[in-house]
């Protein structure tokens, strides 16, 4: 559009031109030309409706020739606006579908994962409350310990999955700057609770800073060890 105003501007010698698209109570600038181009179609001493968009103009009056000019320009100008909605539409409908594939994929990899701590807390409440049975205190620890670490791990799943949505929407704004592997690399391995002795780290003091949110970093890192410890042979 800036191309097209700034040939229409010099075709027809006017002094400004710009397309204007309503936002609100209010109207927003998608292309200007020339100087002081106007920013309301009452400010412009000539404005073509297009629909969506208001082509206004600055300049001399307009004779039957300059006429001629702007009807050709105003018609290829709908036409490639129709043509950029439809392709934008097109690049929403490719992503939303790309976003549900990845959602899909998402939930199926990781509804195992839920089920597998919620199991194990259901199954050790249940075995708290029984009655009949009589826990020594060494036990009852036990099982309480059991019922935290599985809620850490189904906290840090139910995590992923909100920061999976808001990084589709685009509500995510991680909070970026040098933090040191030794910082985050103990807190990840603490989140795997009882698996955390499985794991042995060796991380060389001489490592530069990284660049990232430290949360996120963390969580990411719980993730990859996590699996590795899973999937590790013994």
């Amino acid at each position: 559009p800036p191309t097209r105003l700034s040939h229409l501007q010099w075709v027809v010698a006017l002094d400004a031109a710009a397309l204007l698209r309503r936002a609100g109570d209010d109207w927003r600038v998608e292309a200007a030309s020339g100087d002081a181009p106007p920013t309301r179609p009452q400010d412009a001493d000539h404005a073509e409706d297009l629909g969506d968009l208001v082509l206004a103009l600055n300049g001399p009056p307009l004779d039957a020739a300059d006429r001629a000019v702007l009807n050709a320009f105003t018609s290829q100008l709908v036409a490639a606006s129709e043509h950029d909605r439809l392709r934008a539409e097109a690049g929403r409908a490719q992503e939303l579908v790309a976003a549900d594939a990845l959602r899909s994929a998402l939930l199926q990899a990781v509804s195992h994962d839920l089920r597998t701590p919620l199991s194990s807390i259901k199954a050790t409440v249940t075995t708290l409350r029984q009655h009949d049975l009589t826990w020594t205190p060494a036990e009852t620890d036990e099982f309480l310990a059991t019922i935290d670490t599985e809620t850490d791990r189904l906290t840090r799943l139910v995590g992923n999955l909100l920061d999976m949505s808001r990084i589709q929407v685009g509500a995510l704004h991680p909070i970026v700057s040098p933090i040191g592997l030794e910082e985050v690399v103990p807190a990840a391995i603490a989140g795997l609770g009882a698996r955390a002795p499985l794991v042995d780290t060796d991380i060389s003091e001489s490592l530069p800073p990284v660049a990232a949110d430290a949360a996120l970093l963390e969580r990411n890192l719980a993730n990859d060890i996590e699996n590795a410890v899973r999937f590790s042979p013994e």
